[in-house]
């Protein structure tokens, strides 16, 4: 009988077969799976060094695209002061546009939307530009060796500490809103009341204080102090709201002119500064008044500001000379005098102030140069440059026609005499004692704005005959004085006088001629239209005035309020003087023809 082994023997043999050929295959499969992991971990591996490949590749690309950025930047603003580029430059601003955007674009917006927002004036600043702020504020961050001047500033200001609050000033100068123009515009407002009242305190109070020092003035020095406190006093009291700014800015000139007399007077120095500061703030309070076009076109204003800029420079000329390295110092402020006196000749509106300048410099200079051992050769050859400079500028002031500007102030107060007699104005005090013609009295509103209309005219017409004998060749070897002043205002007063007459006139003949036919149911024969017409002239004319009153009377005209009054009522007497008839009738015959406005060359 077989055994239990030999029955299974078939079964097992088949059973371990099966075994074998499934751990092979399963170790078969494991080795697959080995391999394909493998393989997916090589292929990982590729992608990602095909990665960090790919990343370096566009972190270079990025790299080439913020590099160009920072170039076309610092190109774009390389106006720029040099040390505050350097170190906006060295603090990442310019790292590329989003950062240089991030940062400028509040200036940009504050400033009015200009890209070169670096060029505009900080507020409380006196008119220096943000960059120039900038720059004052990193020199003084170093050392007086480090700091000689902006451009030569250490070349590594990565780790410099700045503290960018400057004294006095509302507005730190990272801070947008320090361009503000508003802001500018109120800050210099609230500036010049309060530099106004101080100043006025101090220099008009001045004589009263240095008693001594004004007593021992010679003649010609007392002379010039006691007009320089006459023109204070006006400036001081001078209305810009009813009163021509032109006048204003002429007394300032004025000012200048004479204050260059008693400029280096050691014992008036203090008061001259502080006669300097006034006039200073007149000028703005001139300029609060008027846009930045107008102010660039005023001439007058331009020459105002360059005459105190000077008059200020002369002033430290004498600290400067008597001082260490005077020779380095009088180089740069006589440069920027020279400057000046450059512009004054171009516009043509140079005077004595600016020859006496050109003359101070020149002896300066002279006295500097007999030291030129003492200093470098290139120092003495900028000085002697600058004696060149001012022998060119000599010539071209001799060379230019020897023209004298009249004054606003002059022009109108002159065309005010003719005017005033012309038309018959009386005349009254004011609380200062001084004469001055009453237009209120006419009780007529149209005669005042009519003669100031022809005041403000025969001011501009002057003006243009003064330009034209300035630079036109037709007008050589004519003065200014021979603008006959008297002639344009009264005809031009004329001109608007008998206009009015003439409406007033024709009112009141077509008003009595209308009442005569409602009174008297029929229109009036040519003899009695002439007599109406002829009495209601007379009244015009002042003449014969009951008679003719009589006679309208006598005709049923009754009402005679002809003439416009100050209340908008009527009145039967007439505002139209014996001296304003004559001056319509002398219009008529020609007597102030425009041929007549400049005298002939020697009348």
């Amino acid at each position: 009988m077989p055994g239990l082994m030999d029955f299974l023997e078939p079964f097992a043999t088949g059973y371990l077969e099966t075994k074998i050929t499934g751990q092979e295959k399963r170790a078969e499969f494991i080795q697959k799976q080995n391999e394909l992991a493998d393989a997916k971990l090589a292929e990982i591996a590729k992608n990602r060094a095909i990665q960090l490949d790919n990343n370096e590749i566009e972190a270079d690309r990025l790299e080439k695209i913020r590099a160009k950025e920072e170039e076309q930047l610092l190109k774009q603003h390389g106006d720029m002061n040099p040390a505050v580029l350097k170190y906006l430059q060295d603090q990442n601003y310019f790292y590329d546009k989003a950062t240089w955007t991030a940062f400028s674009e509040g200036f940009k917006t504050e400033s009015g939307g200009s890209d070169k927002w670096y060029q505009q004036e900080v507020v409380g600043s006196g008119g220096k530009s943000w960059q120039d702020m900038m720059a004052d504020q990193l020199n003084k961050s170093f050392n007086k060796e480090d700091a000689k001047n902006a451009v030569d500033l250490p070349t590594n200001t990565k780790d410099l500490v700045m503290d960018f609050d400057v004294k006095d000033q509302p507005f730190s100068l990272l801070n947008p809103k320090a361009l503000n123009p508003m802001a500018i515009i109120d800050y210099n407002k609230a500036k010049t009341e309060l530099s106004k009242s101080e100043t006025e305190l101090t220099m008009l109070n001045f004589d009263e204080q240095n008693q001594e020092v004004i007593f021992n003035l010679d003649k010609k020095s007392k002379e010039v102090n006691n007009q320089l406190n006459s023109l204070a006093v006006q400036s001081k009291e001078y209305d810009l709201k009813t009163q021509p700014k032109k006048d204003l800015i002429n007394m300032q000139i004025k000012q200048a002119d004479l204050l260059t007399a008693n400029i280096n007077n050691a014992s008036l120095r203090q008061k001259n500064t502080l006669t300097i500061n006034q006039m200073q703030t007149n000028i703005e309070r001139v300029e609060q008044t008027m846009s930045i076009a107008e102010q660039l076109q005023d001439i007058n204003l331009q020459k105002a500001k360059l005459q105190v800029d000077n008059l200020k420079l002369e002033i430290q000329m004498n600290e400067i000379m008597t001082g260490s390295q005077p020779e380095i110092n009088a180089k740069k402020i006589h440069g920027m005098q020279l400057d000046n006196a450059k512009k004054l000749v171009e516009n043509e509106t140079f005077g004595d102030q600016e020859k006496q300048i050109l003359e101070n410099i020149r002896l300066r200079n002279d006295k500097l140069l007999k030291d030129a051992k003492n200093y470098d050769e290139k120092t003495a050859a900028d000085l002697r440059q600058q004696n060149l400079e001012i022998d060119l500028l000599q010539k071209k002031m001799d060379e230019s026609p020897n023209v004298n500007m009249l004054s606003q102030g002059s022009i109108r107060q002159e065309a005010e005499n003719a005017v005033g007699d012309a038309i018959g104005v009386p005349k009254s005090s004011d609380r200062f004692g001084t004469l001055q013609f009453n237009y209120e009295t006419f009780n007529a509103p149209w005669i005042k704005n009519a003669t100031s209309n022809a005041f403000d005219e025969t001011s501009n017409l002057v003006q243009e005959y003064q330009n034209l004998i300035k630079t036109d060749s037709n007008f050589a070897g004519v003065d200014t004085k021979n603008i006959n002043i008297n002639n344009i205002a009264k005809r031009l007063t004329a001109e608007k006088i008998k206009s009015q007459y003439e409406k007033d006139l024709s009112y009141a003949i077509n008003m009595a001629q209308k009442e005569y036919i409602e009174k008297n149911k029929q229109n009036p024969t040519k003899e009695i239209s002439t007599e109406i017409n002829q009495a209601i002239l007379n009244i015009f004319q002042n003449k014969k005035i009951e008679e003719s009153r009589d006679i309208l009377q006598d005709y049923k005209i009754k009402n005679q309020d002809f003439f416009r009054t100050k209340d908008d009522g009527k009145s039967s007497d007439s505002y139209y003087t014996p001296a304003m008839n004559n001056l319509i009738f002398q219009l008529g015959q020609g007597t102030y023809s425009k041929e007549n406005d400049i005298l002939k060359v020697g009348n």
